[in-house]
């Protein structure tokens, strides 16, 4: 059986919010503690804003998630960067589904979670500078990732992430990911990757997966979605997909 995992986005819409209470894990709980602790000066630090208005923003969303106070959404309606976007629009019920079933994000704040999961608005990922006691993101959950691909070793788990959240897992585990790679291939045969082509990608890709409810590696290469067909690569564990322009 197929486990899809992909990355969170920075991007978010709050137009469908619930009253869902959820139970938070140990490392949960102490980053959010951390972090509603933190004063400006320490949270402009932490991510680099330029606008005092994002910041207060941000400060806010973490107090309320520590009060209790803010909503909850379902974290493939909350994110909404280029991959979701690629990846909703016009998805099926049966599709939805399917994603429900094999889809996991991984998150600095909750772990890896399936995506139905409802979640509360927040930025943080794994380049936010921030020590939770003596501890960076990165150390504090990489037992946790670990953990996740032991637990689903009898299945094939496809990465759509970035490198900055398959960095979280060790070297061992990492090696057990299937990865997907997504070219632009211009007229004269030269192939072009960069991070728009790859986050689009990787939303066709799963949007496909998701429509023919594919089971198998071979159910994905037979996958043409959006112009991208299947080309056989030099490298184990990796699926490339190409498209030309």
């Amino acid at each position: 059986m197929l486990r899809f995992l992909i990355s969170t986005a920075k991007e978010m819409n709050e137009e469908k919010p619930e009253n869902s209470k959820k139970r938070y894990s140990d490392n949960t709980k102490k980053i959010i503690d951390e972090m509603s602790q933190k004063d400006l000066s320490e949270l402009f630090s932490i991510y680099h804003f330029k606008k005092e208005e994002t910041v207060l923003k941000e400060q806010k969303r973490w107090r309320d998630i520590t009060s209790d106070t803010s909503f909850s959404y379902k974290a493939l309606d909350l994110y909404n960067g280029l991959m979701y976007r690629a990846l909703k629009t016009n998805l099926s019920n049966d599709a939805q589904n399917y994603l429900e079933q094999t889809t996991f994000i991984t998150t600095a704040l909750y772990g890896i979670i399936p995506i139905s999961e409802f979640i509360k608005p927040h930025r943080l990922d794994f380049n936010n500078s921030i020590s939770i006691n003596n501890q960076s993101l990165k150390t504090l959950w990489k037992e946790n990732y670990d953990n996740f691909l032991k637990s689903h070793k009898q299945e094939t788990i496809i990465s759509l992430l970035s490198s900055e959240f398959e960095n979280i897992f060790s070297v061992a585990e990492r090696q057990k990911l299937t990865k997907v790679r997504f070219y632009e291939q211009n007229s004269s045969g030269k192939l072009k990757q960069h991070s728009t082509i790859s986050k689009k990608g990787r939303g066709y890709f799963l949007k496909a997966a998701a429509m023919e409810e594919c089971q198998t590696i071979e159910d994905l290469k037979k996958l043409s979605f959006e112009g991208y067909h299947f080309k056989d690569s030099n490298e184990q564990n990796e699926l490339i997909y190409i498209r030309r322009v």
